[in-house]
């Protein structure tokens, strides 16, 4: 009986022995996977030492492939969102290339006053309402709303009221200049965020060797460079490539049922609204 007792006792610890293997190296292979990943889209979006077209070519070019892969196929609410974060992300990558990766999206604050007007595109903006319904609380959410209506309201009504567009504030700062959104904000504040981080980091200017490129260009390539890929595989798509005023695209997401949805489908959701200059 001793005898069984101690067999059924050894097999026991042999069986979770293995099982325990088993677990770890599912682990440690996910943990692989999800690294491999990561290094992957490093990699993707790690810009050459290039200035000038080249730099915006390439730019363009990478936002061009990662945005066909996403719009081949069959489209869902997540398109535009999905499609939306995974630029946003590259874009900023691009324009940090030497500084850590776990330090390219530390939280910096816009400029004080008010932004003015902004351009978004309709992925750009579908994603910033899905943030605004998933992560922010309901009075948040309508203040957001309220001062993005008022200043549509106000944009659309400046060839008879005087006022600089420039002084708007923009309805998704809070208090201390920081963005509400800021995972989700627009690829036209990323440069003024980068610059500040890359100035932290004693990136702002070129080095002696040339080596590093002079950031305030750099950034605003990169930007242009995206924005350029993503017309052009929307446009390839048949979906809508219009660049919009952001408060009034911001309301019309916001109060269109299904907008993200629709869009995908081709729909012309943003038709009433205001373009970007």
């Amino acid at each position: 009986m001793l005898t069984t007792l101690l067999i059924m006792l050894a097999v026991s610890v042999l069986i979770v022995l293995m099982v325990a293997v088993v677990i770890w190296l599912d682990v440690a292979f996910r943990r692989g996977q999800v690294q491999t990943d990561r290094e992957k889209t490093v990699h993707r979006w790690q810009p050459p030492f290039a200035r000038g077209n080249d730099l915006l070519n390439w730019a363009k070019d990478t936002a061009a492939r990662i945005a066909g892969k996403r719009l081949v196929g069959k489209r869902t609410a997540d398109t535009a969102r999905e499609l939306s974060a995974e630029l946003h992300d590259g874009a900023i990558r691009a324009m940090l290339p030497l500084v850590p990766d776990r330090e390219t999206e530390r939280m910096v604050a816009c400029p004080d006053g008010g932004q003015g007007a902004i351009g978004v595109m309709a992925p750009e903006v579908l994603e910033i309402a899905d943030y605004i319904r998933h992560k922010l609380s309901r009075r948040e959410r309508n203040r957001i709303h309220g001062l993005a209506q008022k200043n549509a309201e106000r944009l659309a009504d400046r060839e008879h009221a005087q006022f600089d567009a420039d002084e708007l504030p923009c309805p998704l700062q809070n208090d201390n200049g920081v963005c509400r959104v800021y995972a989700a904000r627009p690829l036209q504040c990323r440069p003024l965020h980068a610059a500040k981080i890359a100035r932290q980091f004693g990136m702002e200017t070129s080095g002696a060797d040339g080596e590093i490129p002079p950031w305030p260009a750099h950034v605003l390539l990169i930007e242009d460079g995206v924005k350029e890929g993503l017309v052009r595989e929307l446009e390839s798509a048949g979906l809508d490539a219009n660049v919009y005023e952001l408060n009034g695209a911001l309301v019309t997401a916001l109060d269109t049922p299904h907008a993200a949805q629709r869009w995908a489908r081709g729909e012309d959701v943003f038709a009433g609204c205001q373009r970007y200059r």
